[in-house]
Protein backbone atom coordinates (compact mmCIF):
# COMPACT_ATOMS: atom_id res chain seq x y z
CA UNK A 1 0.00 0.00 0.00
CA UNK A 2 1.56 3.19 -0.91
CA UNK A 3 1.75 6.57 1.48
CA UNK A 4 -1.25 8.48 -0.56
CA UNK A 5 -3.05 5.26 -0.59
CA UNK A 6 -2.80 5.07 3.70
CA UNK A 7 -3.23 8.99 3.80
CA UNK A 8 -6.31 8.97 1.59
CA UNK A 9 -7.93 5.79 4.17
CA UNK A 10 -6.78 8.30 7.50
CA UNK A 11 -9.22 10.82 6.16
CA UNK A 12 -6.17 12.89 5.26
CA UNK A 13 -5.89 15.36 1.57
CA UNK A 14 -4.06 13.71 -0.49
CA UNK A 15 -2.18 15.42 -4.12
CA UNK A 16 -2.19 13.74 -7.02
CA UNK A 17 1.33 13.25 -8.01
CA UNK A 18 0.64 13.94 -11.77
CA UNK A 19 -1.75 16.70 -12.93
CA UNK A 20 -4.97 16.57 -14.13
CA UNK A 21 -5.21 16.70 -17.56
CA UNK A 22 -6.37 20.37 -19.24
CA UNK A 23 -9.44 18.65 -20.96
CA UNK A 24 -10.90 16.90 -17.55
CA UNK A 25 -10.79 20.24 -15.29
CA UNK A 26 -14.20 21.39 -16.65
CA UNK A 27 -15.50 18.35 -14.86
CA UNK A 28 -14.50 20.16 -11.36
CA UNK A 29 -15.39 24.05 -11.97
CA UNK A 30 -18.19 24.97 -9.62
CA UNK A 31 -19.54 27.43 -11.98
CA UNK A 32 -19.67 27.90 -15.43
CA UNK A 33 -20.79 29.61 -18.30
CA UNK A 34 -20.51 28.03 -20.99
CA UNK A 35 -21.50 31.06 -23.60
CA UNK A 36 -18.52 32.80 -22.18
CA UNK A 37 -16.39 29.94 -22.09
CA UNK A 38 -16.93 29.48 -25.77
CA UNK A 39 -16.69 33.24 -26.55
CA UNK A 40 -13.10 33.17 -24.93
CA UNK A 41 -12.29 29.57 -26.49
CA UNK A 42 -12.86 31.04 -29.98
CA UNK A 43 -11.24 34.19 -29.31
CA UNK A 44 -7.73 32.15 -28.02
CA UNK A 45 -8.06 29.84 -31.36
CA UNK A 46 -8.45 32.68 -33.71
CA UNK A 47 -5.04 34.93 -32.03
CA UNK A 48 -3.23 31.81 -31.05
CA UNK A 49 -3.17 30.21 -34.77
CA UNK A 50 -2.65 26.30 -34.75
CA UNK A 51 -3.65 26.21 -30.78
CA UNK A 52 -6.75 24.14 -29.83
CA UNK A 53 -8.26 24.97 -26.56
CA UNK A 54 -8.29 22.22 -23.70
CA UNK A 55 -9.78 24.30 -21.18
CA UNK A 56 -11.20 27.45 -20.30
CA UNK A 57 -11.80 28.66 -16.83
CA UNK A 58 -13.19 32.08 -15.07
CA UNK A 59 -10.43 33.21 -12.43
CA UNK A 60 -11.63 36.23 -10.87
CA UNK A 61 -13.54 39.13 -11.65
CA UNK A 62 -13.30 42.61 -10.83
CA UNK A 63 -14.98 46.16 -11.22
CA UNK A 64 -12.58 49.02 -11.44
CA UNK A 65 -14.38 52.77 -11.68
CA UNK A 66 -17.65 50.74 -12.84
CA UNK A 67 -16.13 48.65 -15.78
CA UNK A 68 -16.08 44.66 -15.06
CA UNK A 69 -12.99 42.78 -16.18
CA UNK A 70 -12.76 39.25 -16.27
CA UNK A 71 -9.26 37.27 -15.88
CA UNK A 72 -9.74 33.79 -17.66
CA UNK A 73 -7.20 31.16 -17.36
CA UNK A 74 -6.71 29.11 -20.84
CA UNK A 75 -4.90 25.85 -21.74
CA UNK A 76 -4.52 25.02 -25.29
CA UNK A 77 -2.56 21.56 -26.12
CA UNK A 78 1.07 23.75 -26.56
CA UNK A 79 0.74 26.71 -23.95
CA UNK A 80 -1.30 28.59 -21.06
CA UNK A 81 -3.19 31.93 -21.36
CA UNK A 82 -4.43 34.80 -18.95
CA UNK A 83 -7.08 36.64 -21.10
CA UNK A 84 -8.16 39.74 -19.80
CA UNK A 85 -11.61 41.19 -20.93
CA UNK A 86 -12.77 44.44 -21.46
CA UNK A 87 -10.78 44.89 -24.49
CA UNK A 88 -9.75 41.56 -24.79
CA UNK A 89 -6.48 40.40 -24.62
CA UNK A 90 -4.69 37.39 -24.09
CA UNK A 91 -0.72 36.84 -22.47
CA UNK A 92 1.52 34.26 -21.65
CA UNK A 93 0.86 32.86 -18.15
CA UNK A 94 4.34 33.20 -17.56
CA UNK A 95 4.71 36.59 -18.25
CA UNK A 96 1.94 37.77 -15.04
CA UNK A 97 1.89 36.98 -11.84
CA UNK A 98 -1.21 35.00 -10.85
CA UNK A 99 -4.23 36.91 -9.92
Amino acid sequence: MSKDDTNAKNGECVIPQDPVPAEELGRYSTQRDPHSESDISQYVEIEARGEAVQHVEKVKEEVVFGDVYEVWDVTTDKDRWWVITNMTNRTPTNSLAAP
